[in-house]
């Protein structure tokens, strides 16, 4: 499942805002990798980000070009966990 959104904010530097935020997450969600991902593009003024928590065993979800790609990896695992909403990941992410 995909959850993809932009928000308006700057920072000083790329690599520790997504450090921070990924810290956030690991804090969140648990460490294991396999069962979700998260991306971040730092633009002027702007931050994309980009959620996924995997709704089955061996499906890798990933944006490419505007479109969903779902590829076969045996080490990817259901999110087990309560998978959130747009508005839960931006009030406890920002």
């Amino acid at each position: 499942m995909q959850i993809k959104f932009t928000k308006n904010m700057s920072c000083e530097d790329g690599g520790k805002c997504s450090d921070s935020f990924r810290m956030k997450l690991l804090d969140k969600f648990g460490n294991d990798n396999n069962t979700w991902h998260f991306s971040c593009h730092h633009l002027n003024g702007k931050h994309q980000f980009w959620f996924y928590f995997y709704e089955k065993d061996g499906k890798f979800e990933n944006e490419s070009l505007g479109k969903i790609e779902i590829v076969q990896d045996k080490r990817i695992k259901k999110y087990s966990g309560p998978i959130p909403t747009e508005k839960e990941i931006k009030d406890f992410l920002i």
